[in-house]
């Protein structure tokens, strides 16, 4: 992401976590310690999402509307 900070997640359910790019295979960090480590090495903010839930109407439209897209 340019011209700002990268978004990073740690998800409870292990389904989401950091992006990191590359391959297909390390899209995403899972492990919470490591997350904080890496944020604070390459001096980024850390935005935990706890999810996992089919009923939470806001976890579903952040699903939907931030994490499925692309720019993301």
């Amino acid at each position: 992401m340019k011209g700002g900070p990268a978004a990073w997640t740690a998800d409870a359910s292990k389904q989401l976590g950091l992006q990191a790019g590359g391959g297909e295979d390390d899209l995403w960090i899972t492990d919470y310690e490591e997350a904080l480590k890496l944020a604070k090495k390459e001096r980024k903010l850390v935005l935990v999402d706890f999810t996992g839930s089919d009923w939470c109407g806001w976890c579903i439209k952040l699903k939907d509307e931030v994490f499925s897209k692309e720019e993301f």
